[in-house]
């Protein structure tokens, strides 16, 4: 069959373990992640990435993190691994490994959940 996406390469791990390691990377999108491995070892392993620009969204706390839907009984199990992030700790975290804020823009979703993308590119040498 046709390869529609050459350079699309998928990878299973578990970013929070010690031996993961994300491969070099120009972009790195961490969406709704961060909240399952913490901002210590999520700004770690994303500057480890050597990524020019890191993409992040969170779920600012306030509303459950699993929504109502048909899959909720099955995603119950993970909620237990489920952290709140203070963007202000993102924030500080990126900084420390060379990276500034690009982004910083709050979503209000239907169901009244609050998230946050927030962009983070590295600092441009001089």
């Amino acid at each position: 069959g046709k390869i529609l996406w050459p350079k699309l390469h998928l990878i299973q791990m578990d970013v929070g373990q010690p031996q993961a390691k994300l491969p070099r990377a120009d972009l790195l999108l961490a969406d709704l992640v961060i909240e399952y491995v913490g901002v210590e070892i999520f700004c770690q392993k994303a500057a480890a990435s050597q990524a020019k620009l890191v993409s992040c969204v969170i779920q600012l706390p306030g509303k459950s993190f699993v929504s109502n839907s048909p899959y909720q009984d099955g995603l119950q199990a993970i909620g237990v691994l489920h952290q709140d992030i203070a963007p202000e700790d993102l924030q500080t975290g990126m900084g420390l490994y060379g990276y500034e804020e690009a982004i910083f823009q709050t979503v209000v979703l239907p169901d009244g959940k609050r998230l946050l993308r927030a962009d983070y590119q590295k600092y441009l040498k001089e």
